[in-house]
Parts: C-alpha cells; structure tokens; sequence
C-alpha cells in the first residue's frame, strides 16, 4: 500500500524460521505418539480377542482407550471391542468378570474427561450393565436382600448416575496455562530473535517468564483437575 514501510511488515529470517519449525514439530509430536499408542494398542487387543485371550484384551482396549484425541477413529472401535469382551463373559455366565469388564469401561472413559466428558452415550450404556448386574450377584448384606430385584438396580443405577465432574476451575487454568506457554514459546522466537538471527536478552525475557509461569499453570491445573 502507498506509504507502507517495511518497517510496517513482519519478516522472519531464516533462523525464525527454523525455530518456528522446530515449534512446530514440537507441538505435533505428542498429537502423533497419542495416535500412533491408541491404534497400536487396540491391534494387539484385536489380536488378543482373536486368541480368546479375554483378559489381555481388555488390558489393551482399555490402553487405547487412555490415549485420547477428540475424534480419534480408534476410541469407538476400543469400546465396542471391550463391550463385546464384557458380553461373551455374560453369555458364559460369568457374571464378576463381565462386571469388571464394564467398570473397566467406563473408568477407561472417565479417566480422559476434563472441561467435558467425551462418550457419554458409552457411559450411560455402561451404567445400565453395571446396575443391572449388580442387582444380579448375590447380595451383600440383610438389607440389600430384603429389596427386589428392580429396588436393588434402581439403588445402583442412582449411584452411577451420581458422577462427580472435574473441577471446573483447574481445567480452565490447565487450557489456560497451555495456551499461554505456546503462545510464549513462540513470541520468545519471533521477539527474542532479531531479524539478523542475533538474540536479544531483554526482547526475549518477558516471553520466557511467561512462558515459565504458563508452564506452571499448565502443570498446577492438570495435577489438581
């Protein structure tokens, strides 16, 4: 545009560049080792499955189930692989183990939430199965079997229902601190960095403190989340 200077625009040297690239890769090598552990663990669960090794599989459907990114194909298919796990053991008649394999279901799923809880229609499935065969077992006290059948998985149900969310607070402050730490990692190499490739102290200062106090935030809100 008339009267624009170059002073106006931001130009990165090569070394910004390669710095930015480095961030990069950085950020997007934790998003690759979460895809490549979910769908490794849920092969050899297929594998295991595939042996009638139940035991195995559902360690390693629940593996796969830890490893979380939102609209990560392999979720589902570890669900529905630890959900058929769960029903062979009911249609065996072993009613423990296919309890187990539920709770370990729907655990695998808690244990990812943080501002929101993913797969809730899972969860409500599980909580369904779980009800209904703990109101099957034989009960654990005089009181639980003076109830009825349905008295006894209506308790469970409502129990289940009952869940406790994260603290809302502390996952705000973990996204927070996240957002804060790239956001300064990345101001550090543009700021930091004049366009020659020397590096500046006093340019670069205010963005690694941020980037050490967001860090920390980071860390604080994922522990207590």
């Amino acid at each position: 545009m008339p009267g624009q200077t170059s002073s106006d625009t931001l130009t990165l040297s090569p070394t910004h560049r390669w710095l930015l690239a480095g961030i990069l890769i950085l950020f997007l090598i934790p998003l690759f080792k979460v895809y490549f552990n979910a769908t490794s663990e849920l092969a050899i669960a297929g594998t295991y499955s595939a042996k009638g090794d139940l035991d195995n599989a559902v360690l390693h459907y629940g593996r796969s189930l830890h490893w979380y990114l939102p609209g990560l194909p392999s979720r589902n298919k570890a669900a529905e692989g630890m959900w058929n796990v769960a029903q062979q053991f009911e249609d065996k008649e072993k009613l423990e183990e296919a309890l187990s394999v539920y709770r370990q279901l729907r655990g695998s799923i808690y244990s990812v939430r943080s501002l929101y809880t993913p797969d809730v229609s899972w969860i409500e499935r599980c909580n369904e199965k779980i009800a209904r065969l703990m109101a099957l077992l034989p009960p654990s006290s005089e009181m639980e079997r003076s109830k009825s059948f349905d008295q006894r998985k209506s308790d469970a149900l409502n129990l289940l229902s009952r869940s406790v969310p994260p603290h809302t607070f502390w996952s705000l402050v973990a996204v927070g601190g996240f957002i804060g730490w790239v956001t300064c990692a990345l101001g550090w190499i543009v700021r930091g960095f004049t366009p020659s490739g020397e590096f500046s102290v006093r340019r670069a200062l205010p963005w690694g403190g941020g980037f050490m106090a967001c860090y920390g935030l980071w860390i604080l809100g994922l522990y207590w989340t």
